[in-house]
């Protein structure tokens, strides 16, 4: 039921607010699209929930999984855990039903392909208003 949803979405942006200086960001698939979506805390970015591919390939959209990198690899006291790139992975499905095998390949490094210093969700949002402004840009994007 719709008042359902509504009432834990509330709740749920409710303790992502209170929570956004320790939530490295939010994981989610299913969808079947590559995609994310920044929270606000009134007029300022404050979280971001990140949407990945899926294995399941869907009607036009290939397999794909993401793969996330972050800040920790070194000693744990000066890690920052922060979110650092990710990148996707796709093969094309009409290709490995021909050839009777999947070959894997990474699509694009986030940063790299959308030109991002980092993913934090006022940099995400920034990006989002270039989109708005820069049609070849949400085309590379949307793609």
């Amino acid at each position: 039921m719709d008042d359902c949803w509504w009432i834990w979405n509330k709740h749920f942006n409710a303790v992502v607010d209170r929570y956004q200086n320790i939530i490295v960001g939010q994981f989610y698939g299913h969808t079947h699209n590559d995609d994310f979506k920044v929270f606000f805390d009134g007029e300022r970015p404050s979280a971001t929930a990140f949407i990945s591919p899926s294995i399941t390939p869907y009607t036009d959209i290939n397999s794909g999984y993401k793969v996330f990198h972050f800040d920790g690899a070194r000693d744990a006291s000066e890690a920052t855990w922060e979110l650092v790139d990710s990148e996707t992975f796709t093969y094309n499905l009409t290709e490995a039903n021909a050839n009777g095998q999947a070959d894997w390949y990474q699509l694009y490094s986030t940063k790299d392909a959308y030109g991002l210093s980092s993913l934090r969700p006022a940099e995400l949002y920034d990006f989002v208003l270039r989109m708005a402004a820069n049609d070849s840009l949400f085309q590379l994007f949307y793609a």
